[in-house]
């Protein structure tokens, strides 16, 4: 159901009846929830995307290669005839000293795609761009990054893991996610 027709008539309705007002017509306020949260006015808004659901790619990137990585990776993405039909884009404050913190200083950008065999592949390759783009993908999102990807891009992770041995939760505080990725 969701394809670039569908969501071009989507938002074209849904700035017309979400009371929004381009700048011509004169300043507007409305409440941040309406303008913020427009999903939440949808009912299983999630079934949009098909039986097989979506996933929700988001990575950070360091303040200094923000926008050539966000352009880079959505020209990747465009090339590949693949979209995301939400997106948030968020500039972060400073990082924190947490071993395996996701943010940095830098920018963030989160995508939903519709699952997609085919999808696999470029996310990836983005997992690469961000790489090199010295950021990292975001764990908590994460249900498909490789083991090279997380020790590349989370450079504590070592200490995470001589810190979880040494108070004997190696085999309690552990998930496939945690085996998966090497820890």
């Amino acid at each position: 159901m969701l394809n670039r027709y569908t969501i071009g008539a989507f938002n074209r309705l849904y700035y017309k009846v979400s009371g929004f007002r381009s700048k011509s017509e004169g300043k507007q306020r409305i409440h941040y929830n309406k303008f913020f949260f427009p999903l939440d006015n949808i009912r299983n808004w999630n079934r949009l995307y098909g039986r097989k659901g979506f996933v929700q790619y988001q990575f950070v990137v360091p303040t200094q290669s923000g926008y050539e990585a966000v352009k880079g990776v959505l020209e990747e993405i465009s090339k590949c005839g693949k979209g995301s039909f939400l997106s948030v884009l968020k500039k972060f404050g400073s990082a924190n000293d947490n071993y395996l913190s996701f943010p940095m200083e830098g920018y963030t950008l989160a995508l939903d795609f519709k699952y997609e065999e085919n999808l696999l592949p470029l996310l990836s390759r983005l997992d690469d761009m961000v790489i090199d783009f010295g950021g990292r993908i975001y764990l908590a999102k994460d249900s498909r990054m490789s083991e090279s990807t997380f020790k590349k891009s989370y450079p504590k992770w070592q200490q995470f893991s001589q810190l979880r041995s040494k108070l004997g939760a190696t085999n309690r505080f552990n998930s496939m996610q945690s085996q998966r990725l090497g820890l």
